[in-house]
């Protein structure tokens, strides 16, 4: 005897983020979710999870490529604020008098 139950939208919602975000298999999406595999595979062909999930992980790849190249223009000193002018690199991040560092000055004069 098989029992078709149905899902409230919020429920496929929350499945979609644990597979699309939170890096869950399908198989854990159906534990999580208390529904068969079978719904999971279901709902992710229907709403094209697949391709979500391997958008997030472009876009977060992307993310921490730019990151690391900020933290390493910043790190030799080639990083520059707003109005243009080039920052230097304080001791708190690489040895730096940090006087110089118009970031973090008010909060070394302070201590």
């Amino acid at each position: 005897m098989t029992v078709n139950r149905r899902y409230s939208a919020e429920g496929v919602e929350k499945a979609e983020h644990l597979y699309c975000c939170s890096d869950h298999w399908l198989r854990g999406v159906a534990e999580l979710t208390d529904a068969t595999l079978r719904t999971p595979k279901r709902w992710s062909g229907k709403n094209g999870w697949g391709e979500k999930k391997s958008e997030i992980g472009r876009a977060l790849i992307e993310i921490r490529s730019l990151q690391r190249g900020s933290w390493n223009r910043y790190q030799s000193g080639t990083m520059r604020d707003r109005s243009g002018s080039e920052m230097a690199p304080c001791r708190y991040h690489v040895g730096i008098n940090p006087v110089s560092c118009r970031q973090h000055s008010g909060a070394v004069q302070a201590a």
